[in-house]
């Protein structure tokens, strides 16, 4: 045995990051269990009108706009590719999150009160505190107690704050759809049982399969799959239903369908062509290759990134269709996708540390192109790297700036890897060469 591996066997795992993640994580799925305050028990949905979700979303909403903010004002645009920068608007997106979150109050609690859902209390009984008043309290407490737990995570667990608590949000869903299932399933249970989750499991190895997938590689960039993300998908549901619900389709276009052709096909066509063209319009947006050799690695990658994500929402569509059928619950597979992309961020990360020894952030970026070049320069030069929260930044690309990709190294290669990275930086802000002519000469530019 060489020295080499038996240095490689004597790592341990963080056991002391690991508990931090998994007590965020456990205080985060406890928050999904605390029913919104303010309102009649009778009419809440806990799995929908929990402090816990309604807390998260003005919080990565917050993030999305401002970072399309950021990258639509000129003036802006430079922020997002500083580490200062990137300070400044995580800055901005956390005081924005409070402000998107007390405009979301303000519209549950009109709602509330015309529908007469506001817990007013009974001729005996009356609340202890105004139910408005409770209910804002709540959400608000909620948005700083979310970004709390992720802050902790970022600074002393294992992965991406808010990646790890979207992924124990998605794992709690998915056991309480499993609960439910295995309630109300009738006649034979390990039938019905079998083959809802033997297609789940298929559809899962589906998405881990594209998840691994090489990244195809040019002449100075790298392309992950799906280079769009998987957000076509989700933004093809939303088009097919208000473009197939509108006043026009009503009155031109559903008369010429066929009767013998389902309404829901329809939608599921019309999802599959917008899914199609949104994956190219969006790896044409999220990209820019510098060289032809770029241009079509990221066309290859394109391609192949539409044929996944096509297969994948017709896969979506039979599992969900069975999953159903098999055990009269519904269940969202495509969740599935982005609770495997975090999994395998956070197993890539502990391997780090098995093999590799502690390990810390050399550089955080928000480009995967830019994080997997820096990553192959540092390997080249003898260094193990790990990309922390790379796969689950993948399905979401520009609408994910809550996840910073962070390149890891091992603490005992941090001096030279930090030489090699000044190195690589400095020759990526070198102009390119002037072309040369035939006979040995220099063009000048224009």
């Amino acid at each position: 045995m060489t020295d080499r591996q038996t240095q490689s066997q004597s790592y341990g795992l963080p056991v002391r990051a690991i508990i931090i993640t998994l007590l965020a994580c456990g205080a985060f799925v406890a928050l999904s269990g605390i029913r919104l305050p303010g309102l009649r028990a009778v009419v809440v949905d806990a799995s929908r009108l929990n402090v816990a979700m309604l807390a998260l979303k003005p919080i990565l909403a917050a993030f999305i706009l401002t970072e399309l903010v950021a990258a639509l004002v000129p003036g802006l645009r430079a922020l997002r590719h500083t580490t200062e920068g990137r300070v400044r608007l995580r800055q901005t997106s956390f005081l924005l999150a409070f402000a998107i979150a007390t405009l979301q109050i303000v519209g549950v609690v009109r709602y509330a009160q015309a529908a007469h859902l506001l817990d007013e209390g009974s001729l005996f009984r009356r609340p202890i505190m105004d139910p408005s008043f409770a209910l804002a309290g709540a959400l608000l407490l909620g948005v700083a107690a979310v970004a709390a737990l992720a802050w902790m995570v970022d600074r002393a667990g294992v992965g991406v704050g808010y990646s790890v608590l979207i992924a124990a949000g998605l794992a709690s869903s998915l056991v309480e759809g499993t609960r439910r299932a295995l309630q109300q399933a009738e006649g034979d249970l390990f039938s019905s049982l079998f083959m809802s989750f033997f297609v789940l499991g298929v559809f899962a190895l589906a998405s881990l399969r594209m998840l691994r997938s090489r990244p195809l590689e040019g002449s100075s960039a790298r392309y992950r799959l799906p280079t769009p993300g998987i957000e076509p998908v989700h933004q093809a549901v939303g088009i097919a239903v208000l473009a197939l619900n509108s006043g026009l389709a009503q009155a031109f276009f559903w008369p010429l369908v066929p009767a013998l052709i389902q309404p829901s096909w329809v939608h599921k066509g019309l999802q599959l062509m917008l899914t199609a063209s949104l994956c190219r319009l969006f790896s044409n947006l999220f990209h820019r290759p510098a060289t032809e050799e770029d241009r079509a690695a990221l066309a290859k990658a394109a391609r192949a990134s539409t044929l996944w994500l096509c297969g994948l929402t017709v896969g979506s569509w039979y599992v969900d269709q069975v999953f159903e059928t098999a055990n009269g619950a519904s269940i969202d597979s495509l969740s599935l996708i982005a609770l495997i992309a975090v999994g395998m961020d956070l197993a890539r990360e502990l391997r780090a540390y098995s093999s590799s020894g502690p390990q810390q952030v050399l550089r955080v970026v928000h480009r995967l192109e830019d994080a997997d070049s820096l990553s192959a320069a540092l390997q080249a030069g003898g260094i193990a790297t790990a990309l922390r929260g790379a796969h689950h930044r993948a399905l979401f690309q520009f609408f994910a700036p809550f996840i910073p990709i962070g390149v890891l190294v091992a603490r005992a290669d941090a001096e030279r890897a930090e030489i090699i990275a000044a190195e690589y930086e400095r020759a990526l802000a070198e102009p390119p060469a002037l072309p040369v002519t035939p006979d040995g000469g220099v063009l000048a530019p224009g």
